[in-house]
Parts: structure tokens; C-alpha cells; sequence
């Protein structure tokens, strides 16, 4: 999960960024991603599979500025899409994720539309192409990348509540999942060797779920609390 915001606290403008490791219940020490007194604000924003974060806002100048907060919580250089000498963007420029990235050397593509002042043709669209897979590649050597298995399915998390069929599934209570599940209780089928041996009722976890032919299933699972 990741979030952007503007702020002006302290007399000083800036773009922030923040990733949650574990669903939302905490947030890591923000990232700035605008230079000094270079911000404007009107954030937007768009997340990829792989967990890496587009955020746009509208600079000091007036131009639209883009930049990526990779994976592993980093950061790439700023783009700037628009030239304040064509109109200075006006209202709130939003990101549209058109292709996610779809593992391997495949690349995302957003769509970034805008109103500027003055302009013959004021409202505007631009195609962003991301290099996703030759970001990954570039960052694989300090082992921060994603790996396969992580790009799969949808995060959640949750606390196991039963064990069933001799721990080849698990009924879980969860919180919102957004788009997929509101907050309850499922039953997923278990990844073979997904949960180890000191998983039982009362543990939370943090996992990754999809689902095949069979139905819902979960892999990936990080146990984060002991049993209260």
C-alpha cells in the first residue's frame, strides 16, 4: 500500500510520500519527492503489480512533474511532462493506470490528463510508458526487486481462525481487501509448505491470495504476531 500527499507545514511546499508494510496499520518514515519550495501540489496517483508508486503533481512553475517510488521504497528521478511556456496547468491533473506491469521485461502505460491556461486545445492527454521490467532488472543486483511469487495475486492481511482439512486450508478473518473482499471471514486452500509449523488459531499473518480453478488459495504468508 502506498500513499502521496502535498503539505506547506513549516513554510515549506512539498510533495511526500509514504509505503505501509503491512496493509495500512503503519506507515514507514515519508519519502520527499519534490525539490525545495517546488511544489504546488495537486497529487495524483497510481499503483503497479510489482508495488512500485506514480505519483504526479503540479510544480512551482506550473508544470506537471512525475515520479516513481520503486518496490523497495526508493526513488527514481523526477520527469517533467509539460512546459510551463505551453500554459500553466490549472485544476487537478489525474493519473489513470491504462496497462499494469505484467511481470518479466513488460512495461506499464498510464494516462495523465490535464486542463492548462491559455492553451488553444486547453484539456489535454499524455501517454506515459514506465519501463517497469528494465526498472526491476536495474535494481535486481541489490536484491530489492520483487520475485515472481511476490507479483502474484492480491495482498492481505489477517488472523487465522481454524485449520481445516489437516492444514491444507485455513479459514481466516481479514480486513477489507479493497475491490476484492469487505472486511470478514474466508476460506482459502494453502499453498503447500505456505504456513509453517507455528501457525494456529489467534496467529495474524500478512499473505498473498488469488484464485485458480479449485478456488480461493493463499501463498506467501509472513505470521506477525503470537497467538494472544
Amino acid at each position: 500500500m502506498g500513499v502521496a500527499w502535498f503539505t506547506a507545514a513549516d513554510n515549506d511546499p512539498r510533495i511526500l510520500a509514504s509505503f505501509s508494510p503491512d496493509a495500512g496499520a503503519r506507515f514507514l518514515m515519508p519519502l520527499r519527492l519534490s525539490e525545495p519550495k517546488a511544489a504546488a501540489g495537486r497529487v495524483s496517483t497510481a499503483i503497479l503489480h510489482d508495488g512500485a508508486v506514480l505519483v504526479s503533481w503540479v510544480d512551482a512553475d506550473g508544470a506537471l512533474a512525475l515520479r516513481r517510488v520503486t518496490p523497495d521504497y526508493g526513488l527514481n528521478k523526477t520527469v517533467t511532462l509539460t512546459r510551463p511556456e505551453e500554459g500553466r496547468i490549472k485544476g487537478f491533473p489525474r493519473l489513470a493506470l491504462l496497462r499494469d506491469y505484467a511481470g518479466g521485461k513488460t512495461d506499464a502505460q498510464l494516462l495523465a490528463t490535464f486542463t492548462r491556461e491559455g492553451a488553444s486545445e486547453p484539456l489535454r492527454t499524455l501517454l506515459i510508458t514506465i519501463p517497469e521490467g528494465a526498472f526491476l532488472e536495474a535494481g535486481k543486483d541489490c536484491d530489492c526487486a520483487p520475485t515472481p511469487e511476490q507479483l502474484q495475486g492480491y495482498p492481505i492481511r489477517g488472523q487465522i481462525v481454524e485449520l481445516l482439512s489437516g492444514g491444507a486450508a485455513v479459514r481466516v478473518k481479514h480486513s477489507e481487501v479493497p475491490g476484492m473482499f469487505a472486511s470478514g471471514t474466508h476460506d482459502f486452500a494453502i499453498v503447500p509448505g505456505a504456513l509453517g509449523e507455528q501457525a494456529q488459531a489467534g496467529r495474524q499473518f500478512l499473505g498473498r491470495f488469488d484464485r485458480d480453478k479449485a478456488g480461493w488459495r493463499l501463498f506467501d504468508v509472513r505470521l506477525i504476531a503470537s497467538p494472544q
